[in-house]
């Protein structure tokens, strides 16, 4: 039997929360953030969240090795997510609350900013497409804001735009790989019916939206706030986690069958303080974070394979998870910069790391900054620094 990651006792969940939540790590901490392969396999993108004022940082590490090859910092981003553009080359890199995205080149590491959006007072999220197409959706943070979802090019044109009711506002969003059809997710409706979607006030809800025709092709109306969306490789099902409206530290984790709409939860409701999931590269498989941990589900109603959990050593929290290229193993990364491996099929199997970008403070950075379309800023520095590699 795999070790449970449930923890019932409310002494060690405040101390967990009070450490991740509450104190400032040191200058050399990342918390990682988003984990993705490149579309040949051989390399692994890493993105973290580090201190204000050494902003974002990005890593690419050689797969399975895990040889860091490339590394950056002082990307203005809070939470970076990334996205390949294997059409260009290229990682899209995104920040839930910010208004900027970095497009940067797999070859010579060097990446264009843009605004897209004046984040100021505006609760915004955003999902990229594999084709370079990215979109958001945005809301001022008041009770009766108007979300408003955004398309934009590659350049960073927007392409068209779309409204929604009054007093919702914009959760988590995830697109195809195709930008065929995109998920939105929508909390604290207002009392007033959305006239567009005929939906009853005060549910939250995701919406299915094709970008083709601007228009919303199905409604999955919830019990409470979505705070994740993912999406499966084979385009049938969704997972997706709701948060406790009463109680924030609790939340639950649904999958739901795209042509019938078949719901089914995945365990029970429990503590967590991020969501982050991933499908397995065959789609019979479904992981996602825990409190101080992963748990990996077969959400195939043939599948034979028994639900399987695990803690991450004293101290850490899981904040991202991505499945390795094969399906066998599980990448985990935490809050203090580590990129863990778990081999899930074995019994008693433990974690094991792979890298730790917390080691690469120090790193050069080379970036193209885009304030407008006419002007660019160019900082030097070395896009490759092969010392810092383990």
């Amino acid at each position: 039997m795999a070790v449970s990651s449930t923890w019932t006792t409310p002494i060690l969940w405040m101390v967990a929360l009070l450490l991740s939540a509450c104190s400032k790590p040191p200058d050399h901490m990342a918390s990682c953030s988003s984990i993705c392969f490149t579309s040949d396999t051989k390399h692994v993108i890493v993105s973290v969240s580090r201190t204000k004022s050494d902003g974002a940082g990005l890593y690419m590490a050689e797969w399975p090795s895990g040889r860091i090859i490339r590394n950056s910092r002082g990307l203005e981003l809070g939470w970076p997510t990334i996205t390949i553009n294997s059409a260009h080359n290229e990682a899209i890199v995104t920040s839930d609350g910010s208004g900027f995205t970095y497009a940067v080149n797999l070859t010579t590491w060097i990446a264009t900013r843009q605004q897209i959006l004046n984040s100021k007072d505006t609760q915004c999220v955003f999902a990229a497409a594999a084709n370079g197409t990215f979109f958001a959706a945005e809301a001022e943070s008041t009770t009766d804001s108007t979300p408003i979802l955004h398309a934009f090019s590659r350049s960073g044109d927007q392409e068209w735009q779309m409204t929604f009711s009054k007093g919702s506002w914009p959760d988590c969003l995830t697109v195809d790989a195709g930008a065929n059809q995109l998920f939105l997710g929508l909390s604290n409706v207002s009392e007033q019916a959305d006239a567009q979607t005929n939906l009853q006030p005060d549910r939250p809800r995701i919406l299915t939206v094709i970008p083709q025709t601007r228009a919303i092709s199905h409604i999955y109306e919830l019990t409470s706030s979505p705070s994740c969306i993912c999406y499966s490789p084979g385009g049938d099902r969704l997972a997706y986690a709701v948060r406790d409206d009463v109680n924030l530290a609790y939340v639950a984790w649904f999958t739901v069958d795209i042509a019938t709409s078949a719901t089914n939860a995945l365990g029970e409701k429990q503590r967590s303080i991020t969501t982050a999931g991933d499908f397995s590269p065959d789609g019979t498989l479904f992981a996602h974070n825990t409190i101080f941990g992963v748990s990996v589900h077969g959400i195939n109603s043939s599948a034979t394979f028994t639900s399987h959990s695990v803690e991450l050593p004293s101290g850490l929290l899981p904040r991202t998870i991505k499945f390795a290229p094969s399906g066998q193993l599980l990448l985990v990364g935490d809050n203090q910069g580590n990129i863990w491996t778990w081999d899930y099929r074995g019994d008693n199997s433990k974690p094991q790391t792979w890298i730790n970008t917390g080691r690469h403070r120090d790193s050069v950075f080379s970036l193209i900054l885009q304030s407008k379309p006419s002007s660019f800023e160019v900082l030097s520095g070395n896009p490759m620094d092969l010392n810092d590699s383990p």
